[in-house]
């Protein structure tokens, strides 16, 4: 799903940027916030878990980015 990614000099912003023209299955574009409900919904998971603990924000940047 994801296109490109970068990560800040410092190594603690990730941007993603999305693929264009994901479509869900009904054929609803794929948006950066449905991504990030997922991945907040499942925070619970494993590894997810663990690694959620030192994310702070997640945050749609515009159509196809996210950070």
């Amino acid at each position: 799903m994801v296109d490109t990614y970068k990560i800040s000099a410092d190594g603690r912003t990730y941007s993603f940027t999305l693929r264009p023209g994901l479509k869900w299955h009904d054929g609803q574009p794929v948006r950066p916030e449905d991504c990030i409900a997922s991945l907040s919904g499942g925070c619970s998971g494993i590894p997810w878990g663990r690694a959620r603990r030192v994310v702070q924000t997640l945050e749609p940047l515009d159509k196809l980015s996210s950070r």
